[in-house]
C-alpha cells in the first residue's frame, strides 16, 4: 500500500496566497528522494543537482523544462515533534532546518529562487496514510530567459511549490520515515502568487465586507 507525503511551498508572509499568470508547471523527479537514518536529514537525488544532473523534469507543454533544487541534506527536528490524534487520523510536525535555492532550466536561461524549509506535516489514518505539507518560504524568484511560463513564475518574484512523496509500505510516522534510509519517489507542482503586500491588500475587501455585515446584523438586534 501506498501513501501521499505533499509538501508545499507559501509564499514569504500570510499563510493565504493567490495564483496569478499562467497556471500551473507540473514535475516529476527523475530520482528518489532519499531519508537518511543518520540525522533524520532528507534530499533530493542526485543530491547536487545541476543542468547536467537535474533532479525533476517538466511535464506537458512544459517537457523541455528541467529542475534542482541545491542545498541538501535538510534536517528534521524530530526532538521537537509534536503529535496529535484524533478519532481515527493522527498528526504530527516537525521543524526542518535548512534551505537552497531553486533552479528550473530552459536550455539555455536558468529560473533561480530561495527556498527555506519550515515544518514537515504528516497525517496518518492508520491504513495506508496520507500526508499534507512540509512549509516552504520560496522567495526571489529571477528568471531573463523566453519561456512564457517561467516569466509567469517569475514576475512578482513568489511562488508556491508543492512536492508529492510516494512512500510503499504502511503508514509510518514521521520518525518512522527516517528509522531506515527510505528512498521514495516524487511529484510536484509549481504556480506563481502575489508577494505578501499584494496577498494582503486582495484580503481587505474580504475584511471589509465582514465588517459590514457584522455591523448590519448588531442594527437588525
Amino acid at each position: 500500500m501506498k501513501q501521499n507525503l505533499f509538501i508545499a511551498a507559501l509564499a514569504v508572509g500570510l499563510g493565504v496566497s493567490v495564483a496569478v499568470g499562467q497556471g500551473t508547471l507540473n514535475f516529476r523527479g527523475l530520482n528518489e528522494v532519499q531519508f537518511n537514518s543518520s540525522g533524520d536529514t532528507f534530499q533530493l537525488n542526485p543530491v547536487a543537482g545541476t543542468s547536467d544532473t537535474p533532479q525533476f523534469a517538466f511535464t506537458g507543454a512544459d517537457s523541455a523544462l528541467t529542475g534542482w533544487i541545491s542545498g541538501a541534506p535538510w534536517a528534521v527536528d524530530l526532538a521537537s515533534l509534536f503529535s496529535t490524534t484524533v478519532g481515527g487520523l493522527t498528526y504530527q510536525q516537525a521543524p526542518v532546518t535548512g534551505g537552497g535555492m531553486l533552479n528550473i532550466f530552459d536550455g539555455v536561461t536558468a529560473l533561480t529562487g530561495n527556498l527555506t524549509w519550515l515544518e514537515l506535516h504528516l497525517q496518518s489514518n492508520g491504513q495506508g496514510g496520507f500526508a499534507d505539507s512540509l512549509s516552504v518560504n520560496l522567495s526571489g524568484l529571477i528568471y531573463t530567459g523566453a519561456n512564457v511560463d517561467l516569466q509567469a513564475l517569475a514576475a512578482d518574484g513568489y511562488g508556491n511549490l508543492n512536492l508529492t512523496f510516494q512512500v510503499s509500505g504502511g503508514a509510518p510516522d514521521l520518525a518512522g520515515l527516517f528509522a531506515g534510509n527510505t528512498t521514495t519517489s516524487f511529484s510536484g507542482a509549481l504556480s506563481p502568487a502575489p508577494e505578501p503586500s499584494t496577498t494582503a491588500l486582495l484580503l481587505l475587501p474580504t475584511v471589509f465586507i465582514a465588517i459590514r455585515l457584522w455591523r448590519k446584523r448588531r442594527l437588525a438586534i
